[in-house]
């Protein structure tokens, strides 16, 4: 048998506090309510703050992605304006010839055209009718050429490319103003307002070709229109050389005849301007070895004249 044991003394010395520092305990709280988890209330808070985030950035990349393609797309006005000062001489002198031929009266034309025809065809002249020249000049006038053409499609897709941003400009400027963001309202609208201003100076790179055209089609119509319709005899129409000339001379004879009853293309009533000559036009003379003729005749896709 052993005696119990006596509980051991208590210790009189100074231990260590086992308090913890202040910003300590905090962190441990602050652990341990992480550890525990997001109360709803908190995740629905962070959805939101994630959304109104996201919906920053993509507004944010939006606006970068137009000034981006704004930037692009002045590299290529600055390009046309350089190409279209190349071509400044050209484009004037022809506009310039286009309102010279549109100033002249109809009865300037008529003296022109009667002039030549004497000049073509001495005493038998009353029998044709040739085309005025500055109505020639009017008509290679009046459409643009390759070049130009293709000049012009390359101003439409600019112009068109500005007139895009712009429309998509605006539902930014709109919710900078619903914001009551000031300073992105003055800079979207000012960017909008130079996009407008750059589209119309766009469109003017060629416009002296687009006036050139505009006159020139429009003399051609009061011309003729203020023409009424010949009448011709087709027997009276002889001798046509099977050569350029013999061609002329048939349309000389059969300009502003009655196009319903003889029709070289699509128009098919009023006076025969050949605006559209969609024909085939031969001309056959045929010869002896002593050169004597035995047949001469002309035919109008099939037509025997």
């Amino acid at each position: 048998w052993h005696p119990p044991r006596s509980p051991p003394a208590p210790m009189t010395c100074c231990a260590p506090s086992l308090a913890l520092p202040e910003a300590k305990r905090r962190k441990i709280a602050a652990d341990e309510g992480a550890a525990a988890g997001p109360t709803t209330e908190e995740r629905r808070a962070a959805a939101r703050l994630r959304k109104t985030a996201g919906a920053i950035r993509k507004e944010v990349s939006t606006v970068e992605l137009i000034e981006r393609r704004y930037l692009e797309l002045l590299v290529q006005f600055d390009l046309l304006k350089q190409r279209a000062a190349e071509y400044t001489e050209e484009w004037r002198t022809r506009l310039v010839e286009a309102r010279r031929g549109a100033d002249l009266s109809q009865q300037q034309l008529r003296e022109t055209a009667d002039a030549l025809a004497s000049q073509r065809y001495g005493e038998s002249a009353h029998l044709f009718y040739c085309e005025p020249p500055a109505v020639t000049s009017l008509v290679a006038l009046s459409t643009r050429s390759d070049e130009e053409a293709t000049f012009a499609a390359k101003v439409k897709a600019v112009v068109a490319g500005l007139s895009e941003l712009k429309r998509a400009l605006l539902p930014h400027v709109q919710k900078a103003k619903d914001a009551e963001d000031l300073q992105a309202t003055r800079y979207i609208g000012g960017r909008l307002n130079e996009i407008s201003k750059r589209a119309a100076a766009t469109a003017k790179v060629d416009s002296a070709v687009r006036s050139r055209v505009n006159i020139a089609s429009r003399a051609l119509s009061k011309y003729r229109e203020s023409q009424a319709v010949r009448e011709i005899d087709p027997s009276q129409l002889v001798g046509v050389p099977p050569c350029y000339d013999g061609y002329i001379r048939i349309l000389d004879f059969y300009r502003l005849s009655d196009a319903a009853r003889f029709s070289f293309g699509r128009q098919v009533d009023g006076p025969q301007h050949f605006t559209d000559i969609r024909r085939n036009v031969a001309i056959m003379r045929a010869t002896t070895h002593a050169g004597q003729q035995v047949f001469a005749g002309y035919a109008v896709s099939g037509e025997g004249k």
